[in-house]
């Protein structure tokens, strides 16, 4: 994770030098942004629970991608507000000693009211074209489940196996902070950090909140104008 970090920013620092004689950049109001997260999950993978200790459905997935799209509006200069949609797929889980979820797969699609917080652009050089901002916000998450239990059959002579589903709705919340490079007018980079707490509730599995780390990269598509800066 600390090279592609690394790389991101060399990257952005070589277009923008590439990018510095453009032109001086407008203050947007409207802007969508594509993002790919890579997800962390922060967790035991063994649960406990008074005598009982239970392997973890979510904490166990090794193979977990994510994407997003989010729009935000901004009604003053440093303070916006935006709305997301986020996918996050979970597969390949392994535990050693184990192999209650195997096969399993679960995904959460979040809808997500975003309040903006930002430096805005300044009036020349490189703060004309780097912008830092924080996000905090609250999200409407559906959950899809689907287990695969071994030692059941759908006959005698079948040989997959029979499949176990939930879906389930809950809410919850995220802080995050970044940073994006404005490359053109109509677009910019950007890199953003940020902790993700989701609430679960099924009958399939023991995890009753899923806490997950979020690196996300990606570019922003920059809409509408509010303002020029002169110098």
């Amino acid at each position: 994770m600390v090279r592609i970090l690394t790389f991101i920013l060399w990257s952005i620092a070589l277009v923008g030098q590439v990018s510095h004689s453009y032109g001086q950049i407008l203050q947007n109001r409207v802007d969508i942004s594509l993002h790919y997260v890579y997800s962390d999950l922060k967790g035991d993978g063994i649960i406990a629970e008074g005598d009982f200790r239970l392997p973890s459905l979510y904490n166990n997935f090794k193979n977990i991608t994510a994407y997003s799209i989010q729009g935000n509006y901004k009604f003053l200069k440093h303070i916006g507000v935006g709305l997301e949609w986020m996918k996050k797929s979970f597969r390949d889980w392994d535990l050693n000693g184990s192999s209650l979820y195997f096969r399993s797969s679960s995904d959460i699609r979040s809808t997500v009211l975003v309040l903006n917080i930002n430096s805005g652009l300044g009036s020349q050089n490189i703060l004309n074209r780097l912008q830092l901002f924080a996000d905090v916000g609250i999200s409407y998450d559906v959950t899809d489940v689907n287990l695969v239990v071994d030692v059941y059959r759908v006959d005698n002579t079948a040989d997959n196996p029979s499949g176990l589903s939930s879906k389930t709705d809950s809410f919850g919340h995220f802080i995050r902070v970044g940073v994006s490079y404005t490359i053109y007018q109509r677009l910019a980079l950007s890199i953003k950090f940020g902790k993700q707490k989701t609430k679960l509730d099924s009958r399939l599995h023991n995890d009753r909140e899923l806490i997950s780390t979020d690196l996300s990269f990606g570019a922003v598509f920059r809409i509408a104008q509010l303002k020029r800066f002169y110098q």
